[in-house]
C-alpha cells in the first residue's frame, strides 16, 4: 500500500487489501505509518494461523470455550481489520466475528511482537 491507497473518512484513512481493511487514525497519516501497516498486514497474512493460535492460547479459549470448540472459534473470527494508531503502535481487530457482540482486539509492540489480547463489548 502507498499513501495514495488510502481514503479519508470521519476519523480515519482507509484502503482494503485482500478482503482485510486497514485503517490509519487520521493524525497519524504519514509515510511511516503507511509503511508500519504495511508490516503489520504482511505479518498478518505471512502468519495468520499463529496469530490467531495467540490470541486463542492468550484470552479467547478462556471466555469462548464453554460455548464453542476450538475449530468453531478459529471458523467465526472471520478477518481481522488493522488499525494502525502512530508509527510504533498497531493493533488487528476482529469486529465482524460471529462470535458474540465482544470486539476482540491484539495489540502489536514496536518490535511487531504480539503484545495484549483484550475482549471489549
Amino acid at each position: 500500500m502507498n499513501i495514495e491507497d488510502f481514503i479519508l473518512d470521519d476519523y480515519n484513512y482507509e484502503s482494503k487489501v485482500d478482503g482485510i481493511l486497514v485503517k490509519i487514525k487520521k493524525d497519524s497519516m504519514n509515510e511511516e505509518t503507511v509503511v508500519y501497516a504495511n508490516k503489520i498486514l504482511g505479518l498478518y497474512l505471512s502468519k495468520k494461523s499463529e496469530i490467531v493460535e495467540y490470541i486463542l492460547n492468550d484470552r479467547l479459549m478462556d471466555f469462548y470455550g464453554s460455548v464453542y470448540t476450538r475449530d468453531e472459534i478459529v471458523e467465526k473470527l472471520k478477518e481481522a481489520d488493522i488499525e494502525v494508531i502512530s508509527n510504533k503502535w498497531g493493533i488487528l481487530v476482529w469486529l465482524n466475528h460471529e462470535l458474540d457482540e465482544h470486539i476482540i482486539e491484539v495489540e502489536f509492540n514496536n518490535d511487531l511482537q504480539l503484545s495484549y489480547v483484550s475482549i471489549d463489548g
